[in-house]
């Protein structure tokens, strides 16, 4: 990875009749570089990833400040260029596979919804490149599996469909917020070394979203820590493991179980 940022961001983030959820928040995103963002529920990380896709209106929120990706400030951006961007040069994973995939269509079939969202091509090129994406998650490549529908599946399949699907069309940026949330410990750990090899295979950056700060040792190289709508923190993560600054950080840190290892995932 390079010194430059992929993506720079400087965010306030508000709520009609709330207190401000993001004040002057600030975090970046290196070329092929895992960041890993951490907070307890409800202190804006998700209004943050949405803020990221120019989202957040669809909840009622507004968003201030400026949001770098690569040589584009997209809080500038028109919708018809948010479009183009959505899904092709920043792609998003959520927590829930239930809330995202549509139950009534084929999971082939909403995959190459997905390619022909940004590419067009004859029926064998879709095809082609939705086999690609389905290999590159570890999930069957045949054609029985993409008849399934998404309530004939696992729920960790299903979250690999939806990685599947981010992945499609070679992002440059991959948003993951708590895409382990609803798995098993085995699943989740599954997801996160998947995650890892697919930055590491494709040199895309993954800001990867989580309340579980131990999910992040040995699997993010920076985090950043959230707390009272601010980032509190910021560093490498071996470091903030080892040399927690933030009296929060300090007390998150401390509530983990046993002697945390970092460096073991990636």
């Amino acid at each position: 990875m390079n010194g430059y940022p992929l993506l720079h961001i400087r965010l306030s983030i508000d709520y009609p009749g709330r207190p401000r959820v993001l004040d002057d928040a600030m975090l970046d995103v290196r070329p092929g570089e895992i960041v890993g963002l951490v907070g307890e529920s409800g202190s804006g990380k998700s209004s943050l990833a949405l803020a990221l896709l120019r989202l957040l209106d669809l909840k009622g929120g507004r968003a201030s400040g400026n949001i770098w990706f690569k040589d584009r400030d997209l809080m500038r951006a028109g919708e018809r260029e948010m479009r183009s961007i959505r899904g092709k040069e920043i792609a998003f994973v959520p927590q829930s596979p239930s809330s995202y995939l549509n139950p009534a269509l084929r999971l082939g079939d909403q995959m190459a919804e997905a390619w022909r969202a940004h590419q067009n091509g004859s029926r064998a090129g879709v095809e082609r490149a939705v086999c690609r994406a389905i290999e590159q998650v570890g999930l069957p490549v045949d054609r029985a599996f993409l008849r399934r529908y998404p309530g004939e599946v696992s729920v960790g399949q299903a979250q690999r469909v939806l990685i599947a699907m981010a992945v499609l069309h070679l992002p440059g940026l991959l948003i993951a917020d708590e895409p382990t949330s609803s798995l098993d410990l085995i699943s989740q750990a599954d997801v996160l070394r998947l995650l890892s090899r697919l930055n590491r295979e494709l040199g895309m950056g993954i800001l990867y979203i989580s309340h579980d700060l131990l999910s992040i040792a040995g699997f993010c190289d920076r985090v950043a820590i959230l707390h009272e709508g601010r980032i509190v923190e910021f560093r490498e993560t071996d470091a903030v493991f080892e040399e927690p600054e933030h009296p929060y950080t300090k007390a998150l840190i401390g509530a983990l179980p046993g002697r945390v290892m970092t460096g073991d995932m990636r």
